[in-house]
């Protein structure tokens, strides 16, 4: 998870994190470099306060972006985890979101055959461009999804995710979607979502203050 400011969401998402299932989990949170005081002592708080798994804290010294704030993340714990993911500092997870990505990747990757696929636990269709192309029992497929999560494999990380957060690309999420295409590599949602967006900062695109909103969540 990468932050800048905003503690007024952090506080919900650390919370929310804290009373899910976070069993066989390493969380990683990059801090690029907050201002906001309040910021960087939530962040010592989850750490100091979460005994349910391991946290890492990385702070950038001077503000870098969301994308290479991201990867920083991933390349610190990729060697450490079978399953990687990112979650955005503005969201709510279900108690069980992270066992739900799990099994979904699963399942697709068995259903279509493939070494590679991205689940994302956040299904948004009435306010965003990411539609639903296909419905099977335990999951949606999707040609785009954004970039709140994505749950992946180290395979998928290294030829799909990687590359794409290397280029500091400000539309990384539109450019992992359209690699995953030429890879032909799956993008499935958890039916239903266990995550949703709370945030509305940077969803400014038809000129009103909207926001991605999980309406199965």
């Amino acid at each position: 998870m990468t932050c800048f400011n905003r503690p007024e969401y952090l506080s919900q998402t650390l919370m929310s994190l804290q009373n899910s299932d976070l069993s066989d989990t390493i969380i990683c949170i990059v801090d690029d470099n907050s201002s906001d005081i309040n910021t960087q002592q939530l962040i010592n708080n989850f750490y100091v306060s979460n005994k349910s798994c391991e946290i890492i804290k990385l702070h950038n010294d001077i503000n870098i972006g969301g994308c290479l704030s991201l990867r920083k993340g991933l390349e610190e714990i990729k060697d450490k985890c079978e399953y990687l993911c990112n979650i955005d500092s503005d969201v709510l997870v279900k108690y069980n979101w992270l066992k739900e990505l799990e099994s979904v990747n699963n399942a697709s990757m068995h259903a279509f055959n493939k070494r590679m696929n991205i689940t994302s636990g956040f299904n948004c269709t009435t306010t965003c461009l990411h539609k639903i192309v296909s419905e099977y029992p335990t999951f949606y497929t999707k040609q785009t999804i954004g970039g709140i999560n994505m749950f992946f494999n180290q395979e998928t990380y290294d030829n799909i995710i990687n590359p794409v957060l290397s280029t500091n690309s400000r539309k990384w999420d539109w450019d992992i979607c359209a690699l995953a295409a030429y890879h032909e590599c799956p993008i499935t949602i958890t039916k239903p979502s266990v995550i949703q967006h709370i945030g509305i900062h940077g969803m400014f695109s038809y000129g009103n203050n909207r926001y991605d909103y999980a309406e199965d969540f």
